[in-house]
This record gives C-alpha cells, sequence and structure tokens, in this order.
C-alpha cells in the first residue's frame, strides 16, 4: 500500500534554524559577521520541483543569487533560472529518475555562466573496505589565505589534452581545516557562494546523497547552516561542521567517488550565448573514443582523404550515442544550443541586447559550414544526426585541439593527416572575430570538462 509522508522529524544533531537555539546561532554568527552571504541566498530559497532535483534547485538559487542572466526565457517574457532550464550536461528525465552526480552539477554550473572550483573530501574514509582513489592530489596547507581570494580554475586551464586521461587536472582534496577556511571565506562575502555535496546517512537523516547550498557559519559553536531546498523533507538547520565533513567522506555508490563541495562565483569574462546540450546520456567519452580510433586505425572500409569525408565521418561518430549487433544507432545525442533560443524560439525578442550576437554567431556558423564541407554537412542534417548546420559546425568547433592533434600524430596515412590538418586549420579559434571566438571557446571548454570528468 502506498505510504505519504508530511515532512520528517529533524535528528539531532541537526538544530533546526527557526528554533530558539537556531535563532541564537543565527544572532552569533550575524554578530561574528559570518552571515554575508546569507541574505542574498534566502532571497532566492525555494523548495525544489522533484524528490531528485537537490542539485538542481541548489544550482538554481546560486545562480541566481549571483545575479547571472540565464540568456533564455522562463515565463512569459522574463529571463530567470529555474530547475527545468539547467539540462545541458544530463537529461532532466535522467535527473529526474537518478538524481545529478557530483561533476555533472559542476558541469551545468560553468555552461551556465558561473566559474565554479570544486573540492574532494579525503577517499579513504569513512568508507575503508573501499579501494582509494589515487587519481587525487592533496593540497597542503600553506597558512591562511586572504579573505579576498579564491582559488579558482582559470578558463585557460579547463583547455587540457584529453586523448590522454593522464593530463586532465586532478581532483583537488582538502583537508577539514581548508574546508573550514573556503567557508569562512565564502560567508563572508556576496559574490561567491558554497553547494555541498554530502551524504544524509551519517547525520541520522533518511535518504542518502544530497545537494545543499551553505547559507552561513557560526565560529563559536563552529557550525553551518544548510539551507535545504528538500523544505517537504527538513526544516533550514545548524549542523556541525565535522559532521558535515564526515557526511561529505562518504563515497557516492554511483560514481565510486567521494563528495565534496564546490565554490561558484559569476564569470568574469563575457556572458556566453551558445551551450552543448547532452540529450542521450551516454559517456561523451565513448564519441571521442570512437572518432580518435577510426581515424587513427583508417579502418579498410573508411576512406578519409580530404575535408569533406573527415567532416562527414566526424560528425557521424560525434552523434554516435550505442552500438548494436555491431552497426551503428544514430540520434540527436548532442547539440548546440542558444542560451536566448532554448525550449522556445525568441530570436524575436527585438528588446535582448544578445539578439543580434546570436544571429551573427550562427550565420557565421552557416557560412562556415558552406565554406569547409557543405556536402557532409548537409547530409549530417538531413539524416538527423544534428538539427542544423549551425549545430553541426558548432558541434566540429567544440572538439579540444588535442584530439585533432592526437589523430594526426596517430594516424598511418599521409592522406588522412593533410585532410584532418587542413580541417584544424579552418577549426583554428585564435583566427577568429571576438565574438565568435569567446563563443567557440566556451564550447570547446565544455567539451574538454567532459571528457576529463571521470562520471561521464
Amino acid at each position: 500500500m502506498f505510504k505519504s509522508f508530511h515532512k520528517r522529524e529533524l535528528p539531532a544533531p541537526a538544530i533546526d534554524f527557526t528554533s530558539e537555539d537556531g535563532r541564537q546561532i543565527f544572532a552569533q554568527a550575524f554578530g561574528e559577521g559570518n552571515m554575508v552571504n546569507f541574505f542574498l541566498l534566502v532571497a532566492q530559497f525555494r523548495t525544489q520541483d522533484e524528490p531528485a532535483f537537490c542539485g538542481l534547485g541548489s544550482l538554481a538559487m546560486v545562480l541566481n543569487a549571483l545575479n547571472i542572466d540565464p540568456k533564455r526565457i522562463w515565463k512569459g517574457n522574463w529571463r530567470w533560472f529555474h530547475e527545468e532550464m539547467l539540462d545541458c550536461c544530463e537529461p532532466l528525465d535522467v535527473i529526474k529518475e537518478k538524481g545529478i552526480t557530483f561533476m555533472k552539477l559542476v558541469c551545468l554550473g560553468r555552461c551556465n555562466n558561473a566559474d565554479v572550483d570544486y573540492f574532494k573530501a579525503p577517499s579513504d574514509a569513512p568508507n575503508p573496505d573501499q579501494n582509494h582513489d589515487d587519481n587525487t592530489t592533496v593540497l597542503p596547507i600553506t597558512g591562511k589565505r586572504k579573505r579576498e581570494e579564491s582559488p579558482f580554475i582559470t578558463n585557460k586551464a579547463d583547455i587540457v589534452s584529453c586523448s590522454n586521461v593522464d593530463k586532465c587536472p586532478k581532483d583537488k582534496v582538502v583537508t577539514l581545516e581548508e574546508f573550514r577556511q573556503h567557508i569562512q571565506d565564502t560567508v563572508r562575502r556576496t559574490d561567491i557562494f558554497m553547494i555541498v555535496s554530502y551524504s544524509r546517512k551519517p547525520l541520522g537523516q533518511t535518504g542518502d546523497g544530497h545537494f545543499s547550498p551553505l547559507g552561513g557559519y557560526c565560529s563559536s559553536t563552529d557550525q553551518v547552516l544548510i539551507l535545504d531546498t528538500a523544505r517537504f523533507k527538513y526544516p533550514p538547520h545548524w549542523i556541525p561542521l565535522k559532521e558535515l565533513w564526515t557526511a561529505m567522506q562518504r563515497k557516492d555508490p554511483t560514481t565510486k567517488q567521494p563528495r565534496g563541495y564546490m565554490l561558484l562565483k559569476r564569470r568574469i569574462s563575457p556572458s556566453t550565448l551558445l551551450s552543448l546540450s547532452w540529450t542521450d546520456g551516454r559517456p561523451v567519452q565513448f564519441k571521442v573514443a570512437a572518432l580518435e580510433t577510426v581515424f587513427s586505425d583508417d579502418f579498410a572500409f573508411v576512406t578519409l582523404d580530404s575535408v569533406e569525408s573527415v567532416v562527414k565521418k566526424a560528425l557521424e561518430l560525434l552523434s554516435l550515442v550505442g552500438l548494436e549487433s555491431g552497426r551503428a544507432q544514430q540520434t540527436n545525442g548532442i547539440s548546440v544550443v542558444t542560451m536566448l533560443a532554448k525550449k522556445e524560439c525568441h530570436l524575436n525578442d527585438e528588446n535582448h541586447k544578445d539578439h543580434e550576437d546570436i544571429k551573427k554567431i550562427l550565420e557565421f556558423l552557416r557560412e562556415m559550414a558552406e565554406k569547409i564541407a557543405p556536402e557532409a554537412v548537409k547530409q549530417a542534417t538531413k539524416s538527423h544526426w544534428f538539427e542544423s548546420e549551425a549545430v553541426a559546425m558548432g558541434i566540429l568547433f567544440a572538439v579540444p585541439d588535442t584530439i585533432w592533434t592526437s589523430i594526426i600524430s596517430s594516424s598511418r596515412r599521409d592522406s588522412t593527416k593533410a585532410a584532418v590538418e587542413q580541417l584544424r586549420e579552418h577549426l583554428d579559434i585564435n583566427k577568429l572575430p571576438a565574438l565568435i571566438k569567446e563563443e567557440m571557446t566556451h564550447l570547446r571548454q565544455q567539451f574538454s570538462f567532459l571528457i576529463c570528468c571521470k562520471e561521464f
């Protein structure tokens, strides 16, 4: 028989934010100057729309608190972040059923105009029965950081060689003291916010993996404020920082990786108008591996001696989402979306300052398709691998340059090397006008991150 619930009793050691003790802790934290971030976050406090949308609810809160323009319509003529708009790194129906993993939420933040840096708790506790993940780098403590400093990854650092996973950025594992220092840094500012990923189980709460924005810190009691977006279940509450640290160390059973936290701030560079969108849930590494294998090994049945043939095969493989009886099944599993035109066509919004820029970008991509490989791109759209020639061209620009150089160095045929090199020259983003370069760089960074992310 179906059983329903109206909220859950909040177990110790958590303290209800609205209780007398909770209010006293708030007063102490406010007096310490450790609640500066609280007011912008609480102004955007929301209840997640689905039981598994804690990650999306937390991210929507933070993006709106950072006053980032989503570049697309929410409802009516209003641009505002909502959970259903956050689908560029994982299909919504998948998130609705299974939730979202830590690194995919990082990806969502980055493709929605936030700079996101992330940190992991130690991976060898509290699950000693599981294998230790040695693909990590422990950050030494070199003294307290200045409060105005925050160690964010630069844009250039995101463009890495991903054909060799060893060259991908390694996880940054922090200590308890570094975690506490990051909290003290963020709660005193209004331009950086923290989202924590942890297991509810060590806290005595029902359920397991959860995401929440961190809304404040009381140094005298060493407790943090969890702005829990699952308000149908638990109210916002204070928990001891050390208890949260223990809950972060519990490994995610899906990824077999420890949990952690991310720091988000508004991107300094111009807001991007394009983003990659994954609609099939297959790992992007699968597509890249197929691309590198076919081009590098030069299968006997594949002739790759011209830019047209290279583009045709590349688009076919980048749309690849599965294998069945040795035959490839194509579908629109990867796409480029205009942030303004997502869901519905809003390109007729003459009052939007980005209207002309979006038209210029799409027209540029169409012209490049006509210039580089018109027949191959037309066939890709006719075969419904991609919804338009501009989208197909955007996908080619998104492929990191290191993938093409890897193919050139490993290919056995001179004709293939020459054709790929010619395509690579066409895709050189350094030769592009400033507006186009900014957008193509963003797509390439997102693609790089997806390749390197262990969880995809």
